[in-house]
């Protein structure tokens, strides 16, 4: 991933608190002057919209002008919240099983999926 120049450059970067328990994780693309793609995110519910101020905080501070990437239906009302807007453009996902644990799961949004899990990021655009 850190070769697809034409993405930008690739951060990653571990949200701790004063403790220096780790609260978070985010991965996305900056390219500033533009819109960067956010590949990853993950953190407990309670610290989303922490993850997700610290998240803007560091596009900010990298010239980005925005932010695009996938979010779980089920925290669309965090992310109202920190003023991001939606779009509907696809990258849904199909899946199929014998086991309904799995599907239910799936349903339940306790499955952790994000754009590493498909095919975004094989695409080779440069």
């Amino acid at each position: 991933m850190e070769r697809m120049a034409t993405r930008g450059e690739l951060r990653k970067v571990v949200v701790r608190d004063d403790s220096q328990k780790i609260l978070g994780w985010y991965i996305y693309y900056v390219k500033p002057n533009a819109v960067g793609e956010v590949v990853q995110n993950r953190r407990e519910r309670q610290f989303t919209k922490d993850i997700l101020d610290h998240l803007f905080y560091d596009a900010w501070n990298h010239g980005l002008v925005g932010l695009h990437g996938v979010v779980a239906a089920r925290l669309m009302g965090d992310f109202s919240e920190k003023n991001c807007f939606f779009a509907c453009r696809g990258g849904w996902t199909v899946a199929h099983s014998r086991n309904s644990e799995i599907l239910e799961a799936l349903n339940r949004g306790d499955a952790f999926l994000s754009r590493l899990d498909g095919e975004w990021c094989l695409a080779l655009d440069g």
